[in-house]
């Protein structure tokens, strides 16, 4: 499966420096509410997060 995420450089840095993240799905299908993502999790996500100038 593939997800993509379009996050600002302030929020990957918000996330680097150990903001929450959290989810959800909104689609007809597969409605999950808003939920906090676990820290280990938020963690592996955020070691593949790079900062990009343009």
């Amino acid at each position: 499966h593939f997800m993509r995420f379009e996050l600002s450089s302030e929020q990957i840095a918000a996330l680097k420096d150990g903001a929450k993240l959290f989810a959800s799905v909104e689609h007809a299908a597969y409605p999950i509410a808003r939920f906090e993502v676990a820290q280990t999790t938020r963690d592996a996500l955020t070691k593949d997060l790079v900062l990009v100038s343009h």
